[in-house]
């Protein structure tokens, strides 16, 4: 993301949170102050901190459940947790982004249950318990139908992925199982 578009994001969240403030407490609960240190230049602000804690909170909880429901809407379209991670920023973290990306959407289980996520499959519109991308579709999917063409296509790749690992004495092998749609 460039910076000018990180600014134009961070510009349209404050614009939110601003309306959600005046829409709240009135049209005076924004006010403009100075950016400080002697600078003449002004940027709105809300007339009580805690105020625009609260509204800044709730806000980033409801952009928290949009996460959600578009990580569920990737993984029903075939999407890869290595995709999802990469667009989480996740592959810049120490680890596999696949992983990473899963831990950072699924919440800890309790210890008599695993984590996991469910999604709605996109081919064969069933609901899908997903326990993450430690082993292959095959194992960490559970709900497809029989004949769910995405998850016999990824079951199908991951096997290719496989042959191609023996190929090569086990090295590692820069490629991905999870198939396009």
């Amino acid at each position: 993301m460039s910076d000018a578009d990180r600014y134009r994001l961070q510009w349209a969240v404050e614009r939110a949170v601003h309306e959600e403030l005046r829409a709240q407490f009135g049209k005076g609960a924004v006010v403009m102050r100075s950016i400080g240190a002697g600078l003449s230049s002004n940027m709105p602000d809300p007339v009580d901190p805690v105020q625009g804690i609260d509204v800044a909170i709730r806000t980033v909880r409801q952009a928290e459940r949009l996460l959600d429901r578009y990580v569920r809407q990737a993984r029903a379209l075939g999407r890869s947790w290595k995709q999802i991670g990469e667009a989480l920023d996740l592959d810049m973290i120490d680890g596999d982004p696949a992983e990473r990306a899963f831990e950072y959407v699924t919440a800890e289980p309790d210890r008599f249950d695993s984590r996991r996520m469910t999604w709605r499959c996109g081919s064969c519109d069933r609901l899908i318990s997903d326990y993450g991308p430690y082993t292959g579709p095959s194992d960490s999917e559970e709900g497809h139908t029989d004949s769910c063409i995405r998850h016999r296509a990824e079951i199908a790749a991951q096997e290719r992925l496989w042959a191609e690992i023996d190929e090569h004495d086990g090295e590692a092998v820069e490629n991905e199982w999870r198939c396009q749609e």
